[in-house]
């Protein structure tokens, strides 16, 4: 998994206060979001009341940068106000002299000098229709060579097939389930089935409570998943070095839009409105 020394890709993380579902105003894409901060997300979860459990939430993901497929462009901005293209298929970085994090990093590492890692990106929220890998570095490669290549032994593979919980996806799933750990190394936290008069492992109601009449999709799900004997959190890294990532659409998957129907017969319609999408 060589990378050329150069990338023409360019994946810059920054600060933002709520990511949206939908990449443009049209509602035609959902968007792939990468973040750090999974441990202060999961406290934020377990905080949070079920009722506030909505997609794309701010208090969720605040250090995060979200990913256009089909434009195959980031959220950030270069200093002339373009978006930065991030190409589908293509391996990029959020943590190296040609795709820094910031721009106080880019003298940090080195080609043939030294190596050094600053962060990691730790969970995404995948749409259905999507496959994202992540991995840590070759630093020692980088180091020699100036050359970027994936650590084989850290690849993380998501896949976000119809039959996955993607985020979104036709499969229900919980707000947890858009919180996908990208380190090979993460850890898990086992969650303990609670009495229906205990306090929830979210918020600040008990199951009866908060459970008796869910107030949404994400709601319902996470009562469904916390009434099993137990379920499990991620736990960020101790020291975190993923920051290579690629993303591609899954067989079937595309772009496609209402009008791009035609042609497949009278009785095929989409998936659904936004893209990621696919002829049913």
């Amino acid at each position: 998994m060589l990378l050329a020394r150069a990338l023409c890709c360019v994946l810059l993380l920054s600060a933002a206060s709520c990511l949206p579902v939908h990449t443009t105003s049209s509602n035609a894409t959902q968007a792939l979001v990468l973040c750090r901060s999974l441990d202060a997300a999961v406290r934020e979860l377990s905080e949070c009341e079920l009722d506030e459990h909505v997609l794309g939430a701010a208090w969720l993901e605040r250090d995060c940068v979200s990913i256009d497929p089909c434009f195959q462009e980031s959220s950030n901005e270069d200093h002339y106000g373009n978006l930065l293209p991030a190409l589908a298929g293509m391996w990029l970085s959020g943590n190296s002299i040609a795709l820094p994090i910031g721009v106080e990093r880019l003298s940090d590492a080195e080609a043939g000098v030294r190596a050094e890692s600053h962060g990691s990106l730790e969970f995404a929220r995948v749409p259905e229709g999507l496959r994202l890998q992540a991995c840590t570095p070759d630093f020692n490669l980088w180091r020699r060579e100036g050359a970027l290549a994936c650590n084989e032994k850290t690849l993380v593979s998501i896949s976000a097939a119809a039959t996955a919980h993607a985020c979104p996806g036709t499969r229900a799933h919980s707000l947890l389930d858009c919180v996908k750990p990208l380190q090979s190394d993460d850890g898990v936290q086992t969650l303990v089935r609670r009495a229906s008069a205990e306090k929830m492992h979210f918020g600040p109601h008990t199951y009866t409570e908060a459970c008796t009449a869910p107030s949404n999709a994400f709601a319902e799900q996470a009562c469904s998943d916390v009434a099993e004997y137990s379920m499990t959190v991620p736990v960020a890294a101790a020291i975190g070095s993923t920051s290579l990532i690629k993303y591609e659409f899954l067989e079937g998957y595309d772009c496609r839009r209402g009008t791009e129907v035609q042609g497949y017969g009278n009785d095929k319609v989409l998936l659904r409105a936004a893209a990621p999408n696919k002829v049913l």
